[in-house]
């Protein structure tokens, strides 16, 4: 295939427009995964989730917790 300049010139500006918006959304995810934290707990059962009870004693702690598994 036998392209001229200007297609090629537009093939190139193509190129580094996905480049450009490429990187911008890679940014932003990068920047969203470091300010918001999402815990979630997918599990069918809930295991990973703490019952009400508990999350009420933790509540009414003063100290923070540290678990080291």
């Amino acid at each position: 295939m036998h392209l001229d300049a200007s297609a090629r010139q537009r093939l190139w500006l193509q190129h580094l427009l996905f480049l450009l918006l490429f990187s911008l959304v890679i940014g932003l995810l990068a920047w969203l995964s470091v300010r918001y934290a999402v815990r979630m707990d997918w599990t069918v059962g809930g295991r990973n989730t703490l019952s009400a009870a508990s999350q009420t004693i933790l509540t009414r702690l003063d100290k923070s917790i540290r678990i080291n598994a």
